[in-house]
């Protein structure tokens, strides 16, 4: 039947704890995005809002630098290093949405059955607990 060897992103990873560390001692929204450029939580999305109005939604996935040239969504070969990354995309270029028009993001991996809306009178839009 044969072996296989699987590798993941963020295999090893031991920063997680200092970057949930920073983003809760952030300050500013520079100084969250400078957290999660860290990279140490892979495959979890992230929701950001603070009182200057600004909001997103980031996926904080390390995404592999792979070479071109292989199908990586099936079975690689194994018997070459030419298909073995050994970095990552930088943080800038993962899935994210900022201050969007629409005034609101959402996360699809939450069911939406328990959020309770309300508009403050001093605010534009509604704060969803």
């Amino acid at each position: 039947m044969g072996g296989f060897a699987i590798r993941h992103a963020g295999i090893g990873e031991v920063a997680q704890v200092e970057q949930y560390y920073r983003l809760n001692k952030a300050k500013d929204f520079a100084d969250w995005k400078a957290a999660m450029a860290m990279q140490a939580v892979p495959a979890t999305n992230f929701v950001y809002a603070d009182r200057e109005g600004h909001i997103g939604l980031f996926y904080n996935a390390k995404f592999p630098d792979r070479r071109p040239g292989f199908d990586w969504k099936g079975v690689l070969p194994g018997d070459t290093s030419a298909t073995l990354w050994t970095g990552y995309k930088p943080w800038s270029a993962i899935p994210m949405v900022v201050d969007p028009r629409a005034g609101w993001v959402a996360n699809a991996n939450n069911t939406s059955h328990r959020c309770h809306c309300a508009r403050r009178e001093s605010e534009s839009r509604s704060v969803c607990v």
